[in-house]
């Protein structure tokens, strides 16, 4: 007996994507032949079983492992107010697989004729076009599918997120969530931060005992990274504060223990216009499985719709032996108030890259709003259901206008 297996997932996959294997075997013309799949999750003695019947003309058999994958997955949302780098547990699955074969004609299980073991999914989901397929055709130029720079492929490690580029207040969090794949603990946030010249000022390093226990090996991870959580982060290179009034803007890379960057930089640009304005900051789960964040310095309205229940009853009461009309009583009567609390978010202008990564937070199953006051992410629910990309050849200066509505009702008093 031999199964031979021909394809193997990428490891991390990502875990709303296909996850396929492909399986030959010499058994594959024995009477009542499938092909057997006992998968593992996160270590676990249980597993779930997958059959699939040998295909009738080659005989080999293909698995996707998604259907599996995803029910493991959960939200690691962010916490305001935080520092330093942090474990995402619910972000990545590991996964063995024990591959075997069933068939005869009292048909019998033989397992584990060959394995896939030490695997790992991560919560991302791209669209599945190659990284050079018409990069000039719209039809195509929508998202890389660039999962390669996840395994192996040069830079080493990447943000879990499609901007390069932010604006972002001087009392702002920030996340970047990532994977790493190694097994030696020597990679390191690194801050440098830069002047309104584009000078160096300094560069920073987070505390080694700041990285939470085996961060590196095979891990999502999560660095608060915004001008707050950097003003209260623990230091192995630098010191306090990183964000001082001469720092204009500054970036983030991952580095090895020389310093030496493994990672393309994410830039920040310190906008203290902003504190002139009411804004809000909306925070989305992208495709990569992290956190996005953007500040809508265009403002914001509230809204409220009100829905209401009629019932007529009689105002005719008793009043002791006597049962008359009385005025103090209502006749018709609100039964139930339904209200609908919403918000018009004005992002402001922005840029025609900003309008590009922007349209995450229209693909999110998971947008909050920012609340740096108790120091929570608050769910909220977009109402708007369309999104047009503008370009600056065509459009100019733009900027995007959208509601939001609470993830919950308002409760009243009912009769």
């Amino acid at each position: 007996m031999a199964i031979t297996v021909n394809q193997s997932a990428k490891s991390p996959a990502l875990g709303y994507n296909k996850i396929l294997y492909t399986l030959d075997s010499t058994n594959n013309t024995q009477p009542n032949f499938k092909y057997v799949a006992d998968v593992y999750i996160n270590n676990s003695p249980k597993y779930i079983r997958l059959k699939k019947v040998a295909h009738p003309t080659n005989g080999y058999a293909f698995f996707d492992l998604q259907g599996v994958i995803q029910d493991y997955f959960d939200l690691d949302v962010w916490t305001p107010g935080s520092s330093g780098v942090v474990t995402c547990p619910n972000s990545i699955v590991e996964y063995d697989v024990r591959w075997g074969e069933e068939y005869g004609t009292t048909p019998t299980i033989y397992q584990n004729l060959s394995t896939s073991l030490n695997k790992y999914a991560i919560s991302a989901s791209l669209d599945e076009f190659t990284i050079d397929a018409g990069r000039n055709n719209p039809l195509f130029n929508y998202h890389q599918y660039d999962e390669g720079r996840l395994n192996g492929a040069t830079p080493d490690m990447i943000f879990l997120t499609s901007g390069d580029r932010f604006r972002i207040g001087e009392n702002d969090d920030f996340v970047l969530d990532f994977y790493q794949d190694n097994t030696v603990e020597t990679y390191v946030i690194d801050i440098q931060t830069f002047d309104a010249s584009g000078s160096v000022i300094n560069t920073y390093t987070f505390l080694n005992s700041q990285y939470p226990s085996n961060t590196r090996a095979k891990k999502r991870c999560r660095a608060y990274v915004g001008p707050r959580n950097l003003n209260i982060s623990s230091l192995n290179t630098g010191s306090q504060p990183i964000i001082d009034s001469s720092v204009y803007s500054y970036k983030v890379r991952i580095s090895d223990s020389t310093l030496t960057y493994v990672s393309d930089p994410i830039t920040f640009i310190i906008d203290r216009q902003c504190a002139k304005v009411d804004y809000l900051r909306l925070t989305w789960l992208n495709q990569w499985g992290g956190y996005d964040t953007i500040n809508c310095y265009g403002g914001f309205q509230e809204m409220y719709n009100y829905k209401r229940s009629m019932f007529k009853k009689s105002n005719y009461v008793w009043s002791g032996t006597s049962y008359g009309f009385s005025p103090t009583e209502r006749a018709n009567t609100q039964f139930n108030n339904e209200i609908e609390y919403s918000i018009k978010v004005f992002s402001g202008w922005i840029t025609e890259g900003e309008s590009a990564w922007m349209e995450g937070l229209f693909r999110s199953k998971d947008v909050r709003v920012v609340d740096t006051t108790n120091n929570i992410c608050v769910p909220v629910n977009l109402k708007t259901d369309s999104y047009t990309k503008r370009t600056n050849a065509r459009d100019g200066l733009f900027n995007y206008d959208f509601e939001i509505m609470p993830s919950f009702n308002s409760k009243v008093q009912k009769w």
